[in-house]
């Protein structure tokens, strides 16, 4: 589920049925916005910035010396695309100057960018002060500014909440005959899409091989599909190889996994064309398998080997994709309070409970009687601890009855929370 530093919908997109005559369809789901190279800007002026391929404006921000310079992408990540300190001109931060503190026109610091970058790049916000503790002075008596071309990326990964194959409403994919869109009753739930797409910053699929039943013939269909962007980390080992995912002090919990092929340009190098083609190729097992490996741990080593997934396609070159998230976990005993804590990221809380579920926890000096009942559980928990910390970036949460109310009376509980940081 999207935080509530997101947008409150997630991101919907409809792929039209094709026919015999139309191309492959592929539907693409773009979670991220590709990391714009200085080559990729256009500079129209010095306070118009383009970023290709999407031909936008991109924000620039203008802050005189000793003020401070607000960077602000909400639930998406910063992403510097140069910076200039000096001064260029003699009309910018020019009120009320004298004459000789803006006639130097020459004046630039050199590594403004890189200063600006390491201080901002993938925050949600960065304020920058406009002064020498922090950008060393270029030149000496002229009155400076400071401006920062940036843009806002998706960091995140695809989680796909639903996908339906049918027809629901005429006004979709409506450029065919009426009796082809008449049929509004016509939804097929499928999986395959999450399947193949869950845990991915990008997905393609060709629609014409997922191979899904026809729920209403005659009736021209589209895909709609509803996801999330949620916070985690992929990664990708060629075959034969093996990577090791590691949570610090966190718990992995895996989103999704994949071995196979699913696209000519992963894992490539030195490989003919012919071993390459079949983009195809799923491992059906493979996701089972890497979450009984990993869930729960802290660190956990994983091979792309056919030994372990069995070959999905022989004569194709493959590669194993796996995306995990990491979670942290806090207990606190009844009449304490829990502090969730992200640092610079944002609390995402994934489940909690208040009561008890084990005999063990939160029971030293207590009474027999006071711990017996292992079958305690808060029903609204998440949504309290949700409501209170979510897009946060710490929180606390009395472990009590008057916030939770009580679930077991005269048993000893204990608050769980599990939670991840974005």
């Amino acid at each position: 589920m999207r935080t509530s530093r997101e947008p409150a919908s997630a991101e919907r997109l409809y792929l039209c049925d094709f026919d015999s005559a139309s191309i492959m369809m592929l539907l693409k789901l773009t979670l991220f916005t590709l990391f714009i190279a200085f080559q990729d800007l256009h500079v129209s002026g010095e306070n118009q910035v383009t970023c290709y391929p999407r031909h936008r404006v991109c924000p620039i921000v203008v802050t005189c010396d000793g003020g401070t310079a607000v960077l602000n992408c909400g639930y998406r990540r910063i992403k510097i695309l140069r910076a200039f300190y000096g001064r260029s001109d003699s009309t910018t931060c020019a009120a009320g100057r004298p004459y000789d503190q803006i006639t130097n026109k020459s004046c630039s610091l050199a590594n403004a960018s890189q200063i600006i970058a390491s201080r901002c790049n993938n925050r949600n916000v960065c304020e920058v002060p406009v002064t020498t503790s922090i950008l060393p002075d270029p030149c000496f008596g002229t009155y400076k500014y400071l401006r920062i071309a940036f843009d806002c990326n998706y960091t995140g990964l695809i989680k796909v909440r639903s996908t339906t194959y049918g027809r629901t409403n005429r006004d979709t994919c409506n450029a065919r005959p009426a009796s082809e869109i008449a049929n509004t009753n016509c939804a097929l739930k499928i999986s395959t899409i999450a399947d193949r797409c869950n845990g991915l910053r990008e997905c393609e699929v060709k629609t014409d091989l997922l191979g899904n039943p026809d729920p209403c013939f005659g009736t021209y269909k589209y895909y709609n599909t509803t996801y999330d962007c949620i916070s985690g980390q992929n990664i990708v080992i060629c075959e034969q190889g093996y990577s090791t995912l590691n949570c610090g002090d966190g718990y992995i919990q895996i989103i999704n996994a994949n071995y196979g092929r699913a696209n000519a340009v992963t894992c490539v190098n030195g490989l003919p064309s012919s071993v390459l083609q079949n983009t195809n190729c799923y491992a059906p097992s493979t996701f089972s398998k890497v979450a009984s490996m990993c869930n729960g741990k802290t660190t956990c080593t994983v091979d792309a080997s056919y030994t372990i997934f069995t070959d999905p396609c022989v004569g194709t070159a493959k590669y194993l994709s796996v995306s995990y998230i990491c979670h942290r976990s806090i207990v606190t005993c009844e009449g304490n309070t829990a502090i969730l804590t992200c640092g610079d990221r944002r609390i995402n809380a994934v489940s909690a409970n208040y009561g008890r579920t084990d005999s063990t926890t939160c029971s030293s000096g207590r009474p027999a009687n006071q711990i017996s009942n292992t079958n305690c559980y808060t029903p609204d928990a998440l949504n309290k601890v949700a409501a209170r910390c979510n897009g946060q970036s710490s929180c606390s949460v009395p472990a009590t009855n008057d916030l939770f109310s009580d679930p077991c009376y005269g048993t000893y509980k204990y608050l769980t929370v599990v939670y991840y940081c974005s």
